[in-house]
């Protein structure tokens, strides 16, 4: 995913001892659409900056997007998964982040939202957006922080819709499925990562990353997944049908890992990958049908750790792709590319399934609020 959007004018902030995006923490109180990307929030719930949010009108378009930083990994293999995290930690975040964000006393209901791979800093209504390094929290009033000032509504509705609405989130609303939403994300994106993973062998440019493509440790990572998503359906079993449709999710995946475990021919196919042979055969084609200078020859010394890698900075990736057939030169160099294609497709499909459920748990959620709301006779703005 990349989103490339021109704006003709911005204004710069730098700050210390002071709010970043004071401007636009001054325009909340008035708006009618606010968009929150944060990596961080207030450690205190008694924030001026969420208190301002718990004070919006009911008919406010609001929506808070943040990570749970501070959360432990899991080590799989004996190296620490950046995308999986230790049961305890994530049960002590999601107290920590709820005690914190007080739900139950905005005016209205919020959305607020989970994505762990969020990193971005965007804070925003409809008439003006910060966009930098200062988190909606109150520790950025210390550091040094710097970002841009937007003021063009087209541009900040462009952004909105074309980056904001694509994050692959989880509602996080303090009700009895937010563990298990939590959960399913993190399958989400260990599949996510699966499919990278298994796709990358056929890019050049990924390859420059020197990641590894190491399935054991995929298969583990996923199934020691799979496991908390099972812990985490125990509590909710009233979700009848929900909780059917995700455990035959489950083993219908820990059916096709097993299986996977004992398919041969993508095991040899990744054993028969040779990056080395790869990269002897892309140098040949920068010197010989690019005439790029000062390349050097192909063998040991380009593979070696001095060396490696330097030609192909040469040029922009795209212009090297609208000259020469990358991927057609990776796969001469790869055997069995198709075994792993045919992997990667299937963890594609499993993807989409976990993707599915999400929205299944958004729905579930929703209707059960609505239903709560008929029940008690109140407006479908008011939290219970």
């Amino acid at each position: 995913m990349k989103i490339s959007l021109n704006v003709d004018a911005v204004e710069f902030v730098g700050t210390k001892k002071d709010t970043n995006f004071d401007e636009v923490l001054k325009s909340i109180p008035t708006a009618k659409k606010i968009r929150i990307i944060t990596y961080s929030i207030p450690d205190k719930p008694y924030s001026n900056k969420l208190d301002v949010l718990r004070k919006l009108r009911s008919d406010v378009d609001l929506r808070l997007i943040l990570a749970l930083p501070g959360l432990e990994n899991v080590k799989i293999g004996g190296y620490i998964d950046y995308n999986s995290y230790e049961e305890q930690s994530l049960e002590d975040k999601i107290t920590s982040a709820l005690q914190r964000l007080d739900v139950k006393s905005f005016s209205h209901r919020p959305k607020i939202d989970i994505c762990f791979k969020n990193h971005a800093k965007l804070i925003g209504t409809e008439d003006i957006l910060y966009v930098g390094s200062a988190n909606y929290s109150d520790g950025t009033y210390h550091n040094y922080e710097a970002g841009v000032i937007i003021r063009d509504k087209t541009v900040i509705e462009n952004i909105y819709d074309s980056f904001v609405d694509k994050f692959i989130t989880v509602p996080f609303y303090g009700d009895d499925l937010d563990k298990l939403r939590i959960c399913v994300l993190e399958l989400y994106e260990s599949l996510e990562d699966a499919c990278a993973l298994l796709s990358g062998y056929e890019n050049y440019n990924y390859v420059l990353t020197c990641i590894k493509v190491d399935a054991d440790e995929l298969i583990e990572k996923i199934d020691s997944i799979i496991n908390k998503v099972e812990d985490a359906l125990v509590p909710v079993q009233q979700y009848t049908g929900l909780c059917e449709d995700i455990s035959d999710m489950l083993s219908d995946i820990k059916e096709y890992l097993c299986s996977l475990e004992k398919n041969s021919d993508f095991w040899d196919a990744l054993e028969s990958m040779d990056v080395e042979k790869s990269l002897e055969i892309l140098n040949d084609v920068y010197r010989d049908e690019l005439g790029l200078p000062n390349i050097p020859p192909s063998g040991p010394e380009f593979i070696s750790e001095d060396t490696m890698f330097v030609p192909l900075y040469d040029m922009p990736f795209d212009e090297v792709e609208n000259l020469i057939d990358i991927k057609g030169y990776w796969y001469k160099a790869f055997g069995g590319t198709e075994e792993i294609d045919e992997v990667h497709d299937d963890f594609n499909a499993f993807r989409g399934s976990v993707y599915t459920l999400i929205s299944d748990i958004l729905q579930q959620e929703e209707d059960a609020f609505k239903e709560q709301v008929i029940q008690n006779g109140h407006d479908s703005t008011i939290i219970k």
